[in-house]
């Protein structure tokens, strides 16, 4: 009974005292007691998880925890879906008699929202990709070369790549997307994958597309899976064999290595992204 009622935010409206509350998944509401919210409210004040004190807390009538739930739900994601539910109510206009305005707090993202993230990661994988070009195979090496040259001032620019120059640089070569298995300067006229406006990835062809230039990472992580799909043979194995047909080096480049080494040549890679982000300097100015 203690982990049918979890204690998750503090601060729910008019009952700071409970924090917010969630129904553990098929369990009537009228079954959830005083001393199971008690028990569960002090454990989550004990680690740290809300500051808020109960020992106030005396008496809960099923209606408190009911609304209180509600409002939980209600504050979610999709929470007017959630609560309706919970509530079983056939309309949002009727739950929203029960649990109030609280949907008004919730941010419903745009994905406008996530333009700047996309342009500083774009403006990263390019500044990337410059430091190690020698690192890149494929027919679309040489476009990448000229985007690079055309942004060489701003990438071999001294001053640390803070955020906003990234951004900046990102909003330039807004057609610059990595997929699983390469780099991308997407042009339609050149685009083997036949997509309309961006790239397709589940069609795309690395290596042989012009669009196309692939890092030693992402070479080692389609080897990988070239041989995991020739060992999958003969569901597999025509896959398996359009790879090495398209990239007849890819075998040979790696064929020292075990898929212990390439799989790890792949974390490493995605690991010194991760270390790159992180040691950025974050001042915008």
């Amino acid at each position: 009974m203690t982990s049918s009622v979890r204690v998750v935010q503090p601060g729910v409206p008019d009952q700071s005292c409970l924090a917010r509350l969630l129904g553990e998944p098929g369990l009537p509401v009228e079954h959830v007691t005083a001393p199971s919210i008690l028990v569960d409210g002090r454990y989550h004040t004990a680690v740290g998880v809300t500051s808020d004190s109960f020992d106030d807390l005396t008496k809960l009538t099923v209606s408190q925890v009911r609304i209180t739930a509600l409002q939980a739900y209600a504050s979610r994601p999709l929470g007017n879906v959630l609560a309706a539910a919970f509530g079983q109510w056939s309309t949002q206009a009727v739950a929203t008699g029960y649990y109030g305005d609280v949907t008004k707090i919730i941010h419903l993202a745009d994905p406008t929202d996530a333009d700047g993230a996309v342009q500083e990661d774009t403006g990263r994988t390019l500044a990337r990709a410059a430091n190690r070009l020698d690192d890149y195979q494929g027919n679309g090496v040489g476009h990448l070369r000229e985007v690079v040259d055309r942004h060489r001032e701003t990438i071999a620019n001294p001053a640390p790549l803070s955020q906003a120059r990234l951004k900046t640089l990102g909003k330039k070569i807004s057609n610059l997307r990595t997929g699983p298995y390469t780099l991308c300067l997407y042009r339609p006229e050149m685009a083997l994958c036949g997509g309309q406006g961006a790239a397709d990835f589940r069609l795309c062809r690395p290596h042989e597309c012009k669009n196309s230039a692939m890092s030693r990472a992402q070479r080692a992580l389609l080897e990988l899976r070239r041989r995991q799909e020739l060992r999958m043979a003969p569901i597999l194995r025509r896959n398996a064999e359009k790879i090495a047909a398209a990239i007849p080096e890819l075998e040979g480049e790696f064929a020292a290595m075990s898929d212990e080494v390439l799989a790890t040549i792949a974390a490493e890679d995605l690991d010194d992204y991760v270390r790159d982000v992180l040691h950025e300097d974050p001042d915008p100015r």
